[in-house]
């Protein structure tokens, strides 16, 4: 079962966006829960797990930022898909790793897509990559991995665990492996564009405080599938 929480002061949204997600899931044959809470405190202090938050920003007391940001200290790694009525928050949501950014009032296309998106990335943690590592193969989970690099002819793979496992695999094999979420940023780098906090000054800034530099010739390719992968 896959948990979720609607998160927003407005009660007519949160049941819009609830009929949306029991709907659109039951034609997937997925069985879904939902928690609806009308500011963040309530959700910060919910004992649930949740695979994905559609919050707010425009909240009363704690806003939706702010509540994103301590969810994410706490140790929260599900998915983030913020509900607002303006656009310009986009840029300063980095730090939170949304997976995506809904604009009230909300278009059916445009969150069909937006949850055609999440549905593929929960199965997508599924995924695992196999890798041989000291004489012994081991299983990764794809959505694990916060980047990957390369020394010389040594491959590392950094986790969110804080675990950096190296093999002996050219960086080209690595990211034929890996979904849509990672970007070949730079000849020797391969990120997860679900754990950029950050892009400035040609460095992406990675959940584990790892800076990651973007090349020059593909900033502009980079720019545009970091927002890509934001917008859906």
């Amino acid at each position: 079962m896959l948990n979720f929480a609607v998160c927003d002061d407005d009660r007519k949204t949160a049941d819009e966006i609830s009929d949306r997600l029991y709907s659109y899931f039951k034609e997937k044959n997925r069985e879904i829960n939902i928690s609806e809470l009308y500011d963040g405190n309530s959700l910060l202090c919910s004992s649930k797990s949740f695979d994905a938050v559609f919050l707010d920003i425009k909240m009363p007391d704690t806003d939706g930022m702010e509540t994103a940001r301590l969810l994410r200290k706490s140790g929260f790694d599900g998915f983030v898909i913020f509900i607002t009525i303006l656009e310009d928050y986009v840029y300063d949501s980095f730090e939170v790793s949304p997976f995506d950014y809904i604009v009230k009032p909300i278009n059916e296309e445009r969150f069909l897509r937006t949850l055609s998106r999440l549905n593929n990335e929960l199965e997508s943690q599924k995924r695992t990559l196999i890798i041989q590592n000291n004489g012994e193969k081991r299983i990764i989970p794809v959505n694990e991995i916060v980047y990957c690099e390369v020394i010389d002819r040594q491959s590392f793979i950094h986790t969110k665990s804080g675990e950096t496992i190296s093999l002996y695999e050219k960086i080209e094999n690595l990211e034929k492996s890996l979904n849509s979420a990672f970007f070949k940023c730079h000849r020797s780098y391969i990120v997860n564009l679900s754990c950029i906090t950050a892009f400035s000054n040609g460095t992406a800034h990675m959940s584990d405080g790892s800076l990651i530099p973007v090349s020059r010739l593909r900033k502009n390719d980079f720019e545009q599938a970091l927002i890509k992968h934001m917008r859906g």
